[in-house]
């Protein structure tokens, strides 16, 4: 049996609680019930209506994302921010943007990719022997820092972006999205 068959199977036995009727017998259920109590009938629909709409749309995860993309209007609205904030801020305002939920997630991987790529980062070893990545000159002329922050009691390097960065992050995403289609098409190859 397939898991869409097992859905409708379930959905089946659980529209039958909701309405009073014992799934296995057939016959109504005792009016001192659980399945009878008017909160739990009416959980009972409403997990019903979400195993129709997993039923409507062909099973559990059959709906893929649709690729990341952002219009030039929607990137006019970046709230920028006078205090510089890491790539997963970034990330995540400008995915805020679009306000499409079907649709993949720009993610800081992909911004940190570009700047690489740009010569704005590049790869560090830390004292303690971890890489990461760290602003070059070029990146530090365009706003890019590291703050040294300390949790736990260890000592660590932060890079931020402050406006101006945030800025060539915005102005540059006809390239990004040019590199994140570049990746996805070599994956599904």
């Amino acid at each position: 049996m397939t898991d869409l068959e097992l859905t409708v199977k379930a959905k089946g036995i659980i529209d039958k609680m909701a309405n009073g009727i014992n799934p296995v017998t057939g016959d109504f259920l005792a009016e001192g019930d659980c399945a009878n109590n008017v909160r739990i009938s009416r959980c009972l629909f409403f997990i019903s209506d979400i195993l129709r709409q997993v039923i409507d749309r062909g099973g559990i995860g059959t709906r893929k994302k649709v690729p990341f993309f952002i219009s030039d209007d929607q990137l006019q609205n970046f709230r920028y921010s006078d205090e510089p904030v890491n790539l997963s801020e970034i990330a995540r305002r400008i995915n805020e943007l679009t306000g499409d939920p079907n649709m993949k997630n720009i993610s800081y991987n992909d911004i940190a990719a570009f700047l690489m790529d740009s010569g704005y980062l590049t790869y560090s070893t830390q004292t303690d022997g971890k890489i990461r990545r760290a602003p070059t000159e070029k990146g530090h002329e365009a706003g890019i820092t590291e703050e040294e922050r300390v949790k736990n009691g260890r000592a660590f390097l932060l890079t931020r972006y402050d406006r101006s960065a945030q800025k060539l992050i915005i102005d540059s995403m006809p390239f990004i999205l040019h590199m994140m289609f570049q990746k996805d098409t070599t994956r599904a190859a």
